[in-house]
């Protein structure tokens, strides 16, 4: 497979989960985030070749919004980053690591009361398994806000456990997705989430 790729091993300890399966995951993602291309664990030659950013794919595709990513371990916040940017989406994508941050960064509050510099984000992605306030009560907390009636709102976790999709169904997701295990397929969601979420055409549609 071309791009990193977390192997067998990564794939057995998300499906195990117990204590230390997020950090030990996102530890070795956040390693190889260093060279995402060409890391040395596939062979040489079987590496992506570098995306060459802008075009006018780029140039024609309107910012409709920024992208709030609400996730606890930053670094899959920078690896969509970088995923947004192999793919050619010019839509920025904002981090924060909990649920109180993200209702904040909702509501407007500070330290993300500029709207003008932290507008209202047209899709949020959102992990579940958050520190204190579970990401299902986030979702829950926005799908009671009149005001963000047409925000849509993406599920997206490294671990699913049984009943997950139902209860994100269940709660008004607008979508359920799981962490990919390796860049190639990190662009491919990407491009996913653009071409239903992101663009302009659709936007109005979807939400």
């Amino acid at each position: 497979m071309p791009g990193w790729d977390l192997g067998d091993r990564w794939k057995r300890v998300r499906k195990a989960g117990g204590p230390g399966w997020k950090q030990a995951w996102a530890g070795q993602a956040r390693k190889l985030l260093v060279d995402p291309w060409c890391c040395g664990i596939e062979p040489a030659g079987n590496c992506c070749p570098p995306f060459r950013c802008g075009g006018e794919k780029s140039k024609t595709m309107a910012k409709t919004g920024s992208v709030l990513f609400v996730d606890d371990e930053s670094v899959w916040v920078d690896l969509m980053r970088t995923a947004f940017k192999r793919a050619g989406i010019p839509n920025p994508v904002e981090g924060v690591k909990d649920g109180p941050e993200a209702i904040r960064y909702l509501r407007g509050e500070a330290p993300y009361a500029n709207r003008a510099a932290r507008p209202l984000p047209k899709l949020v992605l959102l992990d579940l398994r958050l520190p204190g306030m579970h990401g299902f009560e986030v979702l829950q907390w926005i799908r009671r806000q009149p005001e963000l009636a047409g925000l849509a709102v993406v599920v997206i976790t490294g671990m699913e456990a049984p009943g997950d999709v139902r209860r994100a169904q269940e709660l008004g997701a607008t979508a359920f997705l799981t962490k990919p295990l390796s860049l190639a397929k990190l662009v491919e969601m990407a491009g996913r989430i653009r071409d239903n979420w992101l663009r302009p055409d659709r936007l109005e549609e979807k939400c």
